[in-house]
């Protein structure tokens, strides 16, 4: 699926991809720094069913190429065509990248132009020394190569005559030495050589763009706007160029593997012969091993007999694939036929595919597989498909984050929807309760005057009491909201990660639990009963667990391969009982324990 067009809008912050199918991908980013990604295909059945169709028209396809070409090789008994279109392949593929590294380099030069464009203190006058100044640096980085590669040659040719020096007959003693010497130096300039030389390519690279910079600022028809679209236009032939690049590496490789195929085919008979031959030499020799045998050396005469049966196995399956080739026209009828019925698999899939994809081109944009992504910077975010909840994360108080993945959608968001209502109504009766508890202390004020009358003082009874009943009203609806909460929660798994992620704790559907804490030595997981059960259960015959009790005592588990029972050891290797001095079972055990290397 290609995209059919872009709609942006820069006031809004939004990004509209339209595909050949007609779905759609939507970005926007809110001046709250709200993201919300938007996918309308995100689980479009016509649009699945076209994407395996097309995959498996392409395999079809490959397979029939490759049968084709074996056969028209075998055909001409030669797969010299192949070859030289795997050698095609590669020189097109290394234009390609040469190509790319000159795009590349075109980007760069573009961006250090719009660059210079954006620093208020550039000007023609600064540009024009800064490319004096990148030019003098290059000349002397030229200089420092010439001499870099004098010194290696130099070495070079003085290593070369301490080594003929010391392999000579009459060597002096310590010549080898010196030899060596020598060369440790050769390797030490050339290393500086390429040292110099790397150094130079950056300069060269400076002095480009300093060159590029200085033209663009002396040019009375270039300003930053020309900079800007410069810039964009070098960006989008560096990602069509790197497109073609990863075309032609994949052509490259592709052919690469076909030339071997087809040689492999061709070269088959001959092959098959050769291994038909080698194998009656081995079997001869076997035979004439065993008639040496001492006969009366029942180890020796027994693994001479094995060696002669398997000699025997050998030369008849070699003889019996050699046979099978023996035949070339059968051979060539065999691979024709095989490439005919390629050929007719990979129609009937194309055809597949086509209908698949005119079906997923025709349809609307699917509303009820749009997958909606929100997330907010101060909160966190949720991810919904078609209306439903996919995945909730909020920030915790510590900096983390908690996910929540519904077990059941309809459940969870029943339960959410009561949480958010006992939440709200939470808060009102905190509100509620604060005020109240100001009237009565207001009221309290009033009866504590010197003048209050009965009415007064009655007054503030009444209103410590509707204080007192605010408060309650509150804490009531406060654990109605918490017990929402739990419902909520038990409606879905939840992972929770702390903020410097050492500290992640999970809970699954079946309300098992889990935590993990890394530490600079290693990984300490926590397990309930039965999912600890399940990961010991999970041990291969004589695999080693590092386990800890609940005790604290740490431990190895190890499964034997004489049954299916755990077996405890201490850390020193010596069997582990508890404390009570029976053998240690799951039940005794609290974590996993995961060392670092």
């Amino acid at each position: 699926m290609a995209p059919r067009g872009v709609t942006q809008d820069p006031t809004a912050g939004s990004t509209a991809v339209v595909l050949s199918s007609g779905n759609a991908v939507a970005y926007s980013l809110s001046d709250d720094g709200v993201i919300t990604l938007q996918s309308s295909a995100a689980a479009d059945p016509s649009l699945v069913e076209a994407s395996e169709a097309t995959a498996i028209a392409d395999a079809t396809s490959s397979a029939a190429a490759q049968a084709l070409a074996i056969a028209e090789a075998v055909v001409a008994g030669s797969a010299e065509a192949v070859s030289e279109a795997a050698e095609d392949a590669a020189d097109e593929a290394a234009d390609a990248a040469e190509h790319t590294e000159d795009v590349g380099v075109e980007l760069q030069l573009a961006v250090a132009v719009a660059s210079a464009f954006d620093d208020p203190d550039m000007d023609a006058g600064k540009a024009s020394e800064e490319l004096s100044a990148a030019s003098a640096a290059r000349e002397e980085a030229e200089d420092v190569v010439a001499a870099a590669e004098d010194a290696a040659a130099e070495a070079l040719a003085a290593a070369e005559a301490l080594v003929a020096a010391a392999t000579a007959e009459d060597a002096l003693p310590g010549a080898v030495e010196s030899a060596q010497a020598a060369m440790v130096v050769v390797q030490e300039a050339a290393v500086a050589s390429a040292a110099a030389e790397a150094e130079l390519v950056a300069l060269e690279a400076v002095e480009a763009a300093a060159t590029a910079v200085a033209t663009a600022m002396t040019d009375p028809d270039f300003d930053a706007v020309e900079a800007a679209a410069g810039v964009a236009d070098a960006r989008a032939e560096y990602s069509e160029a790197t497109e073609v690049q990863a075309e032609a590496v994949a052509a490259s490789t592709a052919a690469a593997r076909l030339a071997i195929v087809v040689t492999n085919a061709v070269n088959l008979p001959q092959a098959a012969s050769a291994n038909a031959e080698a194998a009656e030499e081995a079997l001869a020799e076997a035979e004439e091993a065993f008639e040496k045998v001492d006969v009366t050396d029942a180890e020796e005469l027994a693994v001479a007999a094995e060696a002669l049966a398997n000699a025997e196995v050998t030369a008849e399956t070699a003889a019996e694939v050699a046979e099978s080739y023996a035949d070339a026209d059968a051979y060539v009828e065999t691979l024709q036929e095989q490439a005919e019925a390629a050929v007719e698999t990979a129609a009937a899939a194309a055809a597949t595919a086509d209908a698949a994809t005119a079906v997923a081109e025709g349809a609307d944009p699917a509303v009820d597989s749009a997958r909606v992504v929100v997330f907010n910077p101060s909160s966190g975010g949720v991810t919904t498909e078609g209306g439903k909840l996919l995945i909730e994360e909020t920030f915790t108080d510590t900096g983390g984050m908690k996910i929540e993945i519904p077990v059941e959608e309809g459940a969870y968001s029943e339960a959410a929807d009561e949480h958010a209502d006992a939440l709200e109504e939470a808060e009102e009766a905190l509100a509620d309760s604060r005020e109240a508890t100001v009237e009565a202390q207001m009221a309290q004020l009033a009866a504590a005057a010197v003048d209050a009358d009965d009415e007064t003082v009655t007054a503030a009874e009444e209103a410590q009491a509707a204080a007192d009943d605010a408060v309650a009203a509150y804490l009531e609806a406060l654990a109605e909201a918490q017990e929402a909460e739990t419902a909520r929660l038990a409606a879905a798994a939840t992972v929770e990660v702390s903020a410097d992620g050492t500290q992640q704790t999970v809970k699954d559907a079946n309300g098992f639990t889990a935590t993990a804490i890394t530490s600079d030595t290693g990984v300490l997981i926590t397990l309930d009963v039965e999912p600890l059960t399940a990961a010991l259960e999970n041990l291969r015959v004589g695999a080693l667990q590092e386990v800890v009790a609940v005790d604290g005592t740490p431990l190895v588990v190890r499964r034997t391969d004489s049954d299916d029972l755990l077996r405890y050891y201490n850390p020193d290797g010596s069997e582990a009982t508890s404390a009570n001095g029976e053998s240690y079972a799951v039940s005794d055990l609290a974590a996993l324990s995961l060392t670092f290397d």
